[in-house]
């Protein structure tokens, strides 16, 4: 076991009626820097709430440590660019309670809208609502180190504002943890209307490294712990750990229906223009299990782990899905409806992995004959192989996932191994150098540009195949160079598809020229992605490679 795994095992969550999960490693949730600039520090409800009513952009709003008795009241955030926020960046210490009384806590009704470091709970409906606010997008939410208690309906609610539009889209649920107690659960009303994550019409939202636990109802169907549907589209659902839930991660739901969103691209035209309830979308080293008696006994038990339906070109890679009760439990992994055509490989379970209803799927080297002895320790929902897991060690095919659900390389032995997490000591990296060698200037066409970084805005850059670069490196040294910003702010620098990490490269002032070395991820096919943290503006990048690893 690496050093990781015994951060994630000792990291355990904060105390309530459920039994405790293995929270996600420390590495992927750093603490927020301290708040610089337009901050507003509140301590009591009459100044939240007017703090919140008078945010404007770039405001940073800090709620100091206590318990803030909501109800009734709840926050609108519909001024982009606001930061919501417990002062002392520990959020069991700052508890906004709904009491059952505020339908929702939170709502989030603007583009680059942070929610961070708090603790919401008892909301009759939503804690935390993401919607859109009139004829305008709500872009770039960011959900981080928050816990949601025993909300009424589902924890995080996402959707548009009509089945035209606008949207909610590239939004991050990060290194948060959602549950359901005990307590919580007879709040729950309407045949068990709740659930964790629930997104509809929505694109490209990544949603990692948290836990998810307790949703279900003993009589009725609760939503998944992660689900995206109505249309929505190139979801990522990466590093969770997943735990007594009726349904853990979904990706569509409807055989049919009326879109509430199309793409002018035609993302399926396998479909032929016939209804797709999602497009695209990758679940991968995610933890999924079940041991609660009480939920297996419930009316629908354990359902799914990962539910594929009426879902075009997703991707299930990597996951461990285990129940303590195959009687009661129906497919660790399912594919569902005739436009559902995914890829199925290298996952681990002890129960079915199941084609339903004219499904298809492309399936590779999964172990479905697992037992609890795989595991570190099960009935806690951490998932880590035992270094005598001989049928998950080694058993796995070659993968385009370079890293298991701690972060640690993978393969780590003669092949990858199967499911979330990858045993053995990590592989030495040799370096290769190069001649220093220019792979990205904004300001050139040939090399990315001629365009500039835009503020908000996410873009890849090719790197393998230039400068000696070979096909198949994932990681490269480099000196990286922002210059001819319009604005303040930062750039992040970081492997295509993975995401956007908290700590950037290099913050820059107006004008300014500056350069720092960096050693770089690429995606399998080679490209690293580059984006400007800025309320406004743009910045030029350049990227010298120096170097390789392998």
């Amino acid at each position: 076991m690496t050093a990781s795994r015994f951060r994630l095992a000792a990291l355990l969550a904060f105390g309530c009626a459920l039994a405790t999960a293995p929270s996600p490693a420390a590495d992927f949730c750093p603490a927020f820097p301290p708040a610089t600039g337009d901050v507003v520090v509140v301590s009591t409800v009459a100044q939240l709430r007017t703090a919140v009513d008078a945010a404007v952009p770039g405001r940073t709003i800090l709620v100091a440590d206590g318990t803030y008795a909501l109800d009734g009241e709840y926050l609108r955030l519909d001024v982009p660019n606001v930061t919501l926020r417990g002062q002392s960046g520990q959020r069991d210490a700052v508890v906004l309670d709904g009491n059952y009384l505020t339908t929702e806590i939170v709502q989030v009704a603007a583009s680059d809208v942070t929610v961070a470091d708090l603790t919401l709970r008892e909301a009759y409906d939503h804690p935390i609502h993401v919607m859109p606010a009139g004829t305008s997008a709500t872009n770039r939410t960011l959900v981080y180190n928050v816990r949601i208690v025993d909300p009424g309906q589902q924890a995080i609610k996402i959707n548009p504002e009509s089945d035209t539009g606008p949207y909610v889209d590239e939004g991050t649920i990060a290194c948060s943890r959602l549950e359901l107690t005990d307590a919580g659960r007879p709040h729950v009303r309407d045949s068990c209307y709740t659930g964790g994550v629930d997104a509809h019409a929505a694109l490209g939202w990544t949603v990692r490294d948290n836990v998810i636990e307790g949703f279900w109802c003993e009589a009725g169907l609760s939503e998944h712990a992660i689900h995206f549907w109505r249309n929505a589209r190139d979801t990522r659902v990466e590093r969770n750990v997943l735990r007594n839930n009726a349904r853990g991660i979904g990706f569509g739901l409807a055989e049919t229906g009326t879109p509430r969103r199309t793409y002018a691209d035609a993302p399926c035209p396998a479909a032929g223009g016939a209804y797709v309830d999602h497009y695209g979308g990758t679940a991968v080293n995610n933890f999924v299990s079940a041991d609660d008696p009480e939920l297996f006994a419930s009316e629908y038990g354990f359902d799914c782990g990962i539910c594929l339906w009426q879902a075009c070109g997703a991707s299930a890679l990597h996951n461990t899905v285990h129940t303590a009760d195959v009687a009661s439990s129906f497919s660790a992994i399912e594919w569902r409806f005739s436009r559902t055509a995914a890829t199925i490989a290298n996952n681990l379970a002890n129960f079915s992995l199941r084609a339903r209803d004219g499904a298809s799927a492309t399936q590779a080297t999964n172990v479905t004959t697992a037992t609890a002895a795989f595991y570190v320790s099960p009935a806690t929902g951490d998932l880590h192989l035992q270094p005598t897991a001989a049928g998950a060690i080694d058993q796995g095919s070659a993968s385009s996932v370079s890293t298991d659900v701690d972060g640690d390389s993978r393969p780590r032995g003669a092949a990858p191994d199967v499911g979330a997490d990858e045993t053995g000591a990590p592989r030495a990296l040799r370096f290769h150098p190069l001649v220093p060698c220019r792979v990205v200037d904004t300001r050139s066409a040939s090399l990315g540009g001629p365009a500039p970084l835009a503020a908000g805005v996410s873009r890849p850059f090719q790197v393998s195949g230039a400068c000696g670069v070979p096909a198949g490196v994932t990681v490269v040294s480099a000196n990286v160079t922002v210059t001819q910003a319009t604005a303040a702010g930062s750039v992040v620098v970081y492997a295509n598809g993975t995401p956007v990490p908290i700590t950037p490269q290099i913050p820059f002032a107006v004008g300014r020229t500056r350069a720092n070395n960096a050693i770089l991820g690429l995606d399998g096919a080679g490209l690293l992605a580059a984006r400007a943290e800025m309320p406004s503006g743009s910045v030029h990048l350049i990227v010298d490679v120096s170097g390789t690893f392998d």
